[in-house]
C-alpha cells in the first residue's frame, strides 16, 4: 500500500493539473459529432485551448468522387461551413480544414505533428455489438499518444455544456492513476463535484467494512492540496463496464475520466460506446 501511494504522489507532483491547449476535433458532420463538438467547446473554454476542426476524406471516398454523379469531395467545405453554423464554437479560437488519407492514421499523424494535447470525436455503434464502435475510434483509442475524448449516441443533451459532475473511474492500475490528474483538473476549474468510482468484480460477499476500506483507498488517492468543492467515493459491484456506465447515469455525471483500458480493451470500448456522457480516456 505504501508503495502504491508513493508512486501516485510522484505522478501528481510531475503534472498536478494538466491542461489542454491544442485540441484536435475530428468530425464526420453527424448529429453525434455535433454533440461532441458542443461538449468539446466547453472543455476548450475551461482550458483556454485552440480547437482544430478536421474532416478526413478517405481514399475510398476520394475514388468514389471521381465517378460520374459523385461530387462529395467538392462539397466538403460547404458541409464544414454548415456544420459549424449549426454547432458554433463561440468564445474559443479555432480553425477548420480538410485532410486526405486513411482516417485513423491521418488523425494520429496530425496529433503527433501538431503537438495535439487532446483528440475528440463522436462515436457511433449498433446496440450491444462492441466491434461496431468502428475501426477508426478503436485505432485512435489504442494508438493516439494523447488523451481521447469521445461522445456517444446515448449522450443526454444537458451534458454538452455542463461539466460540473466529474466521474473518475479507477481500478488502481498505473493507467487509471495517470488519468486522475485530468479529473482533478476538470474538477478544480469548475469547482465541480468529483466522484471517485471503484467497481469490484470479485464474487464475494460485499459488506459495509469492505466498502469502507475501498472508500478510504479512493480518498487516499487525492493529493493533500486538492481543495475541491465536493468529493464522493462510490463502490460498485459486478462487471466494470456496466458499473461505470450505470454509475455515470445514476449519478448524473457530465464526464467520465478513466485510464485505458480499465480492465481490458473491450471494457474500455463498451464504456466509450454506451456511456450517456462524454468519456475522457488517458493512457
Amino acid at each position: 500500500m505504501s508503495t502504491f501511494v508513493e508512486l501516485h504522489s510522484q505522478a501528481v507532483s510531475q503534472a498536478v493539473y494538466p491542461t489542454f491547449k491544442n485540441i484536435l476535433f475530428a468530425t464526420d458532420f453527424s448529429q453525434c459529432s455535433g454533440s461532441a463538438l458542443e461538449c468539446l467547446r466547453a472543455v476548450a473554454e475551461l482550458h483556454g485551448a485552440t480547437v482544430r476542426v478536421v474532416h478526413v476524406i478517405s481514399p475510398e471516398r476520394d475514388r468514389a468522387a471521381l465517378r460520374p454523379g459523385h461530387s462529395e469531395s467538392h462539397t466538403i467545405n460547404k458541409k464544414m461551413s454548415v456544420f459549424l453554423d449549426e454547432h458554433p464554437i463561440t468564445g474559443v479560437p479555432f480553425e477548420a480544414f480538410v485532410a486526405r488519407g486513411p482516417v485513423a492514421e491521418t488523425l494520429i499523424d496530425l496529433v503527433r505533428c501538431e503537438q495535439i494535447d487532446l483528440i475528440a470525436l463522436g462515436t457511433r455503434g449498433l446496440g450491444q455489438r462492441l466491434p461496431t464502435l468502428g475501426s477508426v475510434t478503436g485505432q485512435i483509442l489504442s494508438e493516439a499518444p494523447c488523451p481521447v475524448l469521445t461522445v456517444g449516441e446515448q449522450m443526454r443533451a444537458h451534458t454538452a455544456e455542463r461539466l460540473e459532475r466529474i466521474l473518475y473511474a479507477t481500478d488502481f492500475s498505473p493507467a487509471s492513476l495517470r488519468a486522475l490528474p485530468y479529473a482533478l483538473s476538470l474538477a478544480k476549474k469548475k469547482d465541480s463535484h468529483l466522484m471517485l468510482l471503484y467497481v469490484d468484480t470479485r464474487e464475494v460477499t460485499f459488506d459495509y467494512l469492505v466498502e469502507a476500506a475501498f472508500e478510504g483507498k479512493l480518498l487516499n488517492l487525492l493529493p493533500a492540496d486538492a481543495h475541491l468543492y465536493g468529493v464522493e467515493p462510490i463502490i460498485g459491484i459486478g462487471p466494470v463496464a456496466n458499473g461505470v456506465i450505470d454509475t455515470a447515469l445514476e449519478h448524473d455525471a457530465d464526464v467520465i475520466v478513466m485510464g485505458s483500458p480499465l480492465e481490458a480493451p473491450d471494457c474500455s470500448i463498451q464504456i466509450h460506446l454506451q456511456a450517456h456522457c462524454p468519456v475522457l480516456s488517458v493512457k
